[in-house]
């Protein structure tokens, strides 16, 4: 067991050069999964969140995190946003919440603790599709069905880290440091916390509730078949026309869910294990899913776009994956495909790095994971120095796999084709830091669930050969291999 800082005299010394200091606690995490740890801490239901990394490399999946209680809650809703503290206390002001975040985050600064992982507290949430309406003229007329935020990032003092690569786990308690500098009453009620902490997590997993569903499931979605494809044929006219190259047209469905919120989300994760997972407790709802699709990391400087388009089941064995992979890169309406999406993300990326600082340092490797191969590519970029990380993201959204190209053009579209805003759907779900570090993934395969209803979107990428029967079924599919975790959840979990 290690802790750091490892006394109150090396705590003093960071608080010199910093107001955040993170107090940690290393422990073998061996006995404990991060299912288990969140069960245990989140009791009984407190606002809270679980990042997990089921499968993938280790630059993606090395990590899960945990958070509880958080102090402040941004959420925002059109124009306006809200500030609820921790003791129940909301503001309201005018405003969207990029310019939030960075006002907010502004005056941290972090002390450097070395060997610390990417993420020790700070903001977790999803910034949704429709967050783009903050910063571009696109008109907002579309219904919410949903009636929920726009965008919600919780801040967390206290965070639970897993380390999958060294079988570890790290408490963290984040010491804010007054003007006053630092006292020994806050490195002792820091470690006080992370003693609560370590004894919550080394009790009893709580049990779980369970109801029986006693009627057939109603299953509604906010679209007709017929209303599906006659949209595919339309953004098919408007390709032909050269407004638009590709668009994603997507499906909400929405059911009776009799089981409780972490309980489907523990069926996601059976069916659809993917390098990011989430489950992001609201309070009034429940958001959760599984992402292959790395958005926009931020280090430092440094920026990361991941761009994951082109998929292909697995073979049965190795030398049947590997024709599969060739076959996949020989798709010439895939690559195609693939070669739009990242000169997009490289002009997105353009618009807050500085010139000549973007390099593609992956092109189309195919990633396995259990169920399925994909194309990947990356892309690196320097941020301006006049940019911050919150920039870059406001730049990257939505990602054009899940908007269009050209993006504004194709949003616009999707506005008169789909009879409801998307909401969390098509955004990102991050983390970020008192550095203004960040990690996000896309939105994709999402389940939201509220007052006991459980509303699952998927979207499908319409080109100019596209047919549309087609495109609805491949919809549909991925709208029923989340509907199917509702049913595991409610009859085996």
């Amino acid at each position: 067991m290690t802790y750091r800082p490892k006394n109150y005299e090396e705590f003093a010394a960071y608080a010199s050069t910093a107001n955040v200091i993170p107090v940690s606690k290393k422990l073998p995490s061996d006995m404990l999964t991060p299912v288990a740890a969140y069960l245990k801490l989140r009791g009984a239901g407190k606002r809270s969140f679980l990042l997990e990394s089921i499968e993938g490399n280790e630059r993606i999946s090395r990590y899960s995190f945990i958070g509880v209680d958080p102090y402040l809650v941004i959420k925002a809703r059109g124009e306006n946003l809200e500030y609820e503290q921790g003791d129940g206390i909301v503001s309201v002001e005018k405003g969207d919440i990029f310019t939030s975040l960075s006002k907010y985050l502004a005056s941290f600064v972090v002390a450097k603790v070395p060997d610390m992982p990417p993420f020790v507290g700070g903001g977790v949430g999803y910034i949704g599709y429709d967050a783009i309406r903050s910063l571009e003229r696109l008109g907002g007329g579309l219904a919410d069905d949903l009636g929920i935020y726009d965008s919600v990032v919780m801040f967390f003092s206290a965070a639970v880290i897993f380390d999958h690569v060294k079988q570890s786990l790290l408490i963290v308690a984040g010491v804010f440091v007054s003007q006053e500098g630092a006292s020994r009453q806050l490195y002792e009620s820091a470690l006080a916390t992370i003693s609560d902490i370590e004894n919550v997590l080394f009790g009893v997993v709580p049990a779980i509730d369970k109801t029986t569903r006693t009627l057939p499931p109603a299953i509604r979605s906010n679209v007709t078949k017929e209303g599906f494809e006659s949209a595919v044929e339309k953004i098919r006219v408007h390709i032909r026309e050269g407004e638009i190259l590709q668009a994603t047209l997507s499906v909400r469905v929405v059911i009776d869910n009799f089981a409780p919120a972490f309980q489907l989300y523990r069926a996601i994760r059976t069916l659809s294990p993917a390098p990011y997972m989430f489950y992001l407790d609201i309070g009034e709802y429940q958001l959760m899913g599984a992402s292959y699709d790395m958005l926009l990391r931020c280090t430092g400087r440094r920026l990361d776009y991941r761009i994951a388009a082109g998929s292909c089941g697995r073979g049965a064995t190795d030398v049947e994956d590997l024709l599969l992979a060739e076959e996949l890169r020989a798709d010439e309406k895939k690559v195609a495909e693939h070669t739009l999406a990242v000169d997009l993300a490289r002009g997105d990326l353009g618009r807050v790095c500085d010139y000549g600082s973007i390099e593609l340092f992956e092109l189309m490797i195919v990633e396995k994971y259990s169920q399925m191969m994909q194309m990947v590519s990356s892309i690196k970029g320097r941020l301006a120095n006049n940019k911050t990380s919150i920039d870059a993201l406001a730049a990257c959204l939505p990602a054009a796999k899940v908007s269009g190209a050209p993006k504004l053009r194709a949003i616009k579209l999707m506005d008169e084709l789909e009879n409801t805003r998307r909401g969390p759907y098509a955004g990102v779900i991050l983390y970020l830091d008192y550095s203004r570090n960040l990690d996000s993934c896309i939105t994709i395969s999402t389940v939201i669930c509220k007052q006991g209803q459980a509303y699952a979107q998927a979207g499908e990428s319409i080109v100019a050969d596209s047919v549309p029967d087609k495109k609805y079924l491949e919809t549909i599919n991925k709208v029923r291999l989340l509907l199917k975790s509702v049913e595991i959840a409610e009859k085996e979990i």
